[in-house]
């Protein structure tokens, strides 16, 4: 009886050990552990924005939409350049974050490296994941409101060149430049080309709405092209929405499309 109870002891004893080595194996780490740690103090969906540098223009405001579900929109507008044509550009794709820092990776080719700085600010990097050596700014704040980045935000900063109106396609004349009209979000300015005057007016806009104010022209005498311009300006007078989808903005009035407008490359 006595060797019995030892033995029992005994295995009891081998067992308890057991257990606790095998409690004291470290765990691997889920796949998620390492994303959720890197971005947890972000608190997505956040919007991060900032003004970084630009090689041959005056800088490149830098708008970063990043998702919880590991997409993101991206928005750059190079500052300076609206006269040359279209200068608001979107990209998107996915992201992947380790080691406090976040890669995007757009439909195709590379995407930029940013750094978590803080639970409120991103760093951009350079293409092997380093802190860019430069006194300039390459930092992203983020933005208090949360708004998602659409493709309606390429409205301001690019040059819609005229395709369509009321129904009928338009054709350029290679002699002049192109019918365009050009938004600008910073005092609600609207500025183009009719075919034979510059003009310029103000817009208000509100979700899928755009309505023109009134609109002024030059008072230039041309053999042709004031017959389209005329035609713009009552288009663009009863303007009541708008969409924009594959770089095509179109303008409408309560029953009709009034416009089309291609994004000038």
């Amino acid at each position: 009886m006595t060797l019995r109870i030892f033995v029992s002891t005994m295995l009891a004893a081998m067992t308890l050990l057991a257990g606790c080595a095998k409690k004291s194996e470290p765990q691997s780490e889920p796949a998620t552990q390492g994303l959720s740690a890197a971005t947890e103090q972000l608190s997505l969906p956040a919007i991060f924005s900032g003004t970084i540098p630009c090689a041959d223009c005056e800088g490149i405001t830098l708008t970063l939409d990043l998702r919880a579900d590991s997409s993101y929109v991206e928005r750059r507008e190079y500052l300076g350049k609206a006269a040359e044509g279209k200068n608001v550009f979107l990209e998107n794709g996915t992201w992947t974050a380790a080691a406090g820092k976040i890669t995007l990776r757009p439909a195709s080719g590379e995407g930029p490296i940013l750094a978590i700085t803080s639970a409120h600010s991103l760093r951009l990097l350079d293409r092997s994941g380093k802190e860019i050596d430069s006194q300039l700014n390459y930092d992203l704040t983020h933005v208090a409101s949360y708004a998602p980045l659409t493709e309606s935000d390429i409205l301001y900063g690019t040059m819609w060149i005229l395709t369509e109106l009321r129904g009928m396609e338009t054709v350029a004349d290679s002699s002049r430049q192109p019918v365009h009209i050009q938004l600008t979000a910073e005092g609600s300015k609207v500025s183009g080309y009719g075919g034979c005057n510059r003009m310029t007016g103000s817009f208000a806009v509100n979700a899928d709405t755009l309505i023109f104010g009134h609109m002024a022209a030059t008072k230039m005498a041309c053999p042709s092209g004031t017959d389209i311009e005329m035609a713009l300006f009552e288009a663009l007078d009863q303007a009541l929405t708008y969409t924009i989808k594959d770089e095509v903005l179109t303008i409408n009035s309560d029953v009709a499309v009034l416009a089309r407008f291609k994004a000038k490359k």
